[in-house]
């Protein structure tokens, strides 16, 4: 999970790759994308710290709107924002209540929509960081998932009565000695005093309980750990297009999706993760063929390989392994991969 304290240029300073397939390749299936992207500059900006146009020294959605003449000069295709919806400020953002909703330190809505409006006339594209792998704690559909089994958010989360292994109780007994524990990485599992259940599986932090997407593989010891066509996970794949389309309703352009990879448990072979994206991006070009998804994800060999049907790929990590496959893979196939 990536965070800058500072706005970057994205197709400058962030490692954008732009999948072009190959004659006969099964990544023929991929949409191109719109024609902007190809070699459109993507701004990033984290909004905390870009502009604050209210003097409470948090930068704020009317700040962006009043640089957006000096964006344009830069010749900016598009601004990406780092999360702006409501949350629970314990991960820089990512740890969402309401994704419906700005959050407050940022305006409102209507500042949002006021922005992509005047961006939009300057030519320039909006797109937003969906955090589509957990929630925070502290959001409605978790509280009541911690309730009961049987509500509307019961399976909207991964819970269980016993840990799975000795190892996830080691991880989680080293992770609660850990006095800002809530903030620790370690292990899978955190413990709850939820009336259901003691335990939630993590997807990061422990404030952060991940969705349920379900298991790819799912063992028959493992209780909670249930199908990817199980009503939970189909639920939240739903929640899932909901928000990308309330937000195309208000003007926004596209996605950077957080952790790409992660939603579906236990799959090796990414096999349910590719059909899940599939399923979105179908979904996505049939009913806004003009926006874009861009996936975060760690290994360019893996993410571009397993066809995530996205239209770009963001990779910030080991940029030496970066070039050294993507060089290797424009001279096997004649450069069905590039760099914007």
């Amino acid at each position: 999970m990536k965070k800058f304290a500072i706005l970057v240029t994205a197709a400058l300073s962030s490692a954008m790759m732009m999948a072009q397939p190959a004659p006969g390749s099964f990544e023929q299936s991929w949409t191109r994308g719109p024609e902007w992207l190809r070699d459109g500059v993507i701004y990033q900006v984290y909004p905390s710290s870009y502009k604050d146009s209210d003097g409470n020294g948090i930068g704020d959605i009317r700040g962006v709107i009043s640089k957006l003449d000096y964006i344009e000069k830069l010749g900016v295709r598009a601004i990406w924002f780092n999360p702006i919806f409501v949350s629970g400020w314990i991960d820089g953002g990512y740890d969402i209540i309401d994704f419906y909703r700005v959050d407050p330190r940022f305006g409102t809505n209507n500042d949002l929509v006021e922005l992509v409006e005047k961006a939009h006339a300057k030519g320039i594209k909006i797109m937003l960081d969906l955090v589509a792998g957990h929630t925070s704690d502290k959001h409605p559909w978790f509280i009541q998932s911690m309730q009961d089994t049987n509500l509307q958010y019961s399976d909207y989360y991964i819970w269980s009565d016993r840990l799975p292994d000795q190892k996830a109780e080691k991880d989680l007994e080293t992770m609660l000695k850990d006095p800002n524990y809530m903030q620790n990485t370690i292990g899978k599992w955190m413990k709850s005093d939820a009336p259901r259940n003691k335990y939630y599986m993590k997807n990061f932090y422990a404030c952060q309980p991940s969705l349920n997407y379900g298991y790819a593989n799912p063992d028959p010891n493992h209780p909670w750990e249930q199908g990817v066509d199980a009503p939970g996970p189909k639920a939240v794949r739903q929640e899932l297009k909901n928000i990308i389309a309330f937000w195309y309703g208000k003007g926004v352009d596209g996605f950077r999706v957080d952790m790409a990879n992660s939603l579906v448990k236990n799959d090796k072979d990414k096999k349910e993760i590719l059909n899940l994206w599939r399923e979105i991006r179908e979904w996505s070009d049939e009913n806004y063929p003009d926006h874009v998804l861009m996936a975060e994800w760690g290994s360019p060999k893996w993410c571009l390989a397993s066809g995530y049907n996205v239209d770009m790929d963001l990779n910030s990590t080991k940029a030496h392994n970066r070039r050294m496959y993507f060089d290797r893979k424009h001279q096997a196939d004649g450069g069905s991969y590039f760099s914007l």
